[in-house]
């Protein structure tokens, strides 16, 4: 009974987020025809910084906040994230300065530290919101985020690469004020601010596990401008977004939901560990489904979409259709994982996966390995890993499974 209102609920709440990612699917062909290919790979420079240090300047205290179940707990999480991203923002906005001041990047990279701050505070009230399975309120605010993205980069092309950051960050913002909005005034619910730094370590490991795996995700905007140029990451930056739709529609839907569930059920392990398993071979069906539909339309689609300039993202696209729609299916066991707290763990294999990616790209270095050839190996080490992690996650649940099983006979 509890399975069955578990999936009825994520299927309306996945529903609910569908619109926003129509709103992207539609907007993107408008955007793709007034920003140039060199404008988009410097967003996804600008994206990359924030994935990377964004998941860990409120110190993961927005996943330890799964952990518990008492008020009290959760606001010192609350607020020892909020400290936190507020003083790494402060640093950022600082370094930035001093580096616009001496030339070193351009004046729109001063966005980087509010771009840093929303972003940061967003994932502590999605956080909040799922423990206490207010889930409807993400979802609204995933569709304002989505509408104001695409209003605001459109309405402001005349700034050309500008237009496109400051209408993220109106977007960043304006998802981060419905959530604020939601938890504080529309569900009634307060936090009494209670700053004092406990699991310490949990929160290290938590952090350096979630630094490794943004920055393994993100080596190649880092690597694509400095030997292929901005115009590639811009083809590139385009491909991961569409390509990269099915993760992002469930990150941003279901796995808060999924969290919240799990951290609610984690001592029933048999309805945990169905979930688990069949969730998991469910979503990879359906990936590895995506992988031959991408593979067999992938340019086309792209040429009729985004013009004949982006025929090259379709290329692209099929080749990372192979990490990124596995990495679709490993929603549920990442979640299991991380609400299990198995921090350590988590970050053993994304250091891991970081070392092998590394490890491409210096063989890209020393070999001269096309630039198709590199994102096909890197695809394919991403599909290796999420197929373990998958594999691994449902082990832990049967094992969990299995001793409750002994405890009671």
């Amino acid at each position: 009974m509890i399975l069955k209102s578990t999936f009825n609920a994520l299927f309306k709440l996945i529903s609910g987020n569908a619109f926003s990612q129509i709103v992207v699917i539609v907007g993107t062909p408008f955007l793709t025809r007034v920003y140039s290919p060199s404008e988009f790979g410097i967003l996804a420079v600008v994206n990359s910084f924030i994935m990377v240090l964004g998941v860990i300047s409120s110190g993961r205290y927005d996943q330890l906040m799964y952990r518990y179940k008492s008020q009290e707990d959760r606001a010192r999480c609350y607020s020892n994230g909020l400290v936190l991203s507020l003083g790494t923002s402060f640093l950022v906005l600082v370094v930035s300065g001093g580096l616009v001041s001496c030339r070193v990047i351009d004046l729109p990279f001063l966005l980087l530290a509010p771009l840093l701050l929303s972003f940061s505070i967003y994932q502590i009230y999605v956080s909040l919101l799922s423990v206490d399975g207010h889930y409807h309120s993400i979802i609204y605010s995933n569709i304002v985020r989505s509408v104001v993205l695409i209003i605001s980069q459109y309405a402001l092309s005349e700034l050309d690469v500008f237009g496109l950051i400051v209408g993220l960050l109106l977007s960043q913002i304006s998802s981060m004020f419905v959530l604020i909005f939601f938890y504080h005034f529309k569900a009634g619910l307060t936090l009494k601010i209670s700053c004092g730094f406990f699991d310490f370590k949990d929160a290290i490991f938590s952090s350096l596990q979630s630094l490794a795996n943004s920055f393994s995700s993100q080596l190649p905007v880092i690597f694509i401008p400095y030997f292929f140029g901005l115009s590639v990451l811009g083809y590139y930056s385009l491909a991961i977004r569409l390509t990269q739709l099915p993760i992002t529609f469930l990150s941003n839907a279901a796995r808060p939901f999924i969290m919240g569930e799990l951290s609610r059920h984690k001592d029933q392990y048999h309805v945990v560990y169905r979930v688990l398993k069949w969730g998991s071979l469910g979503l990879l069906a359906s990936g590895i489904f995506g992988i031959f539909l991408v593979n067999l339309y992938g340019e086309t689609f792209f040429v009729i979409y985004a013009g004949k300039e982006w025929v090259m993202s379709g290329e692209i696209a099929s080749a990372l259709s192979f990490w990124l729609l596995i990495a679709f299916a490993n929603i549920i066991a990442t979640s299991y994982l991380t609400v299990s707290a198995k921090f350590k763990e988590l970050f053993y294999y994304d250091f891991s996966l970081l070392l092998t990616r590394g490890g491409v790209v210096l063989a890209c270095y020393m070999y001269s390995i096309t630039f198709i050839d590199f994102i096909y190996l890197y695809s394919y080490i991403g599909m290796l890993f999420n197929f373990l992690i998958i594999y691994y996650a449902i082990n832990i649940g049967k094992r969990h499974e299995r001793s409750t099983d002994c405890n009671d006979t």
